[in-house]
């Protein structure tokens, strides 16, 4: 194999390598979003709050922003479908 085919052999691996990597790590909930998590689970909002969330952005704020909306269901918040029916506004950018 000539040395120019062996650079693009092993650029490919590298790069489809990253492509796993960052697949990987966006379905690996973080250090910091299993603490966020955690720390949650002392507070219980009253029954029936609402909480409306905007995403704008990448695919990484909608994941984020599926995090939290997790979290907050867990916590007992439920989803509010407009502005006046939230008692909660959340922005993700």
């Amino acid at each position: 194999m000539a040395a120019g085919s062996r650079f693009r052999a092993a650029a490919a691996w590298s790069s489809s390598l990253q492509s796993s990597r960052r697949a990987f790590s966006a379905r690996t909930p973080s250090r910091r979003r299993l603490e966020f998590a955690a720390s949650l689970r002392d507070f219980t909002p009253h029954e029936g709050r609402g909480v409306y969330m905007e995403t704008y952005g990448c695919q990484m704020n909608v994941a984020d922003t599926e995090v939290v909306r997790s979290v907050l269901q867990g916590a007992g918040y439920s989803h509010a479908a407009s502005l006046s029916g939230a008692d909660v506004v959340l922005l993700n950018t």
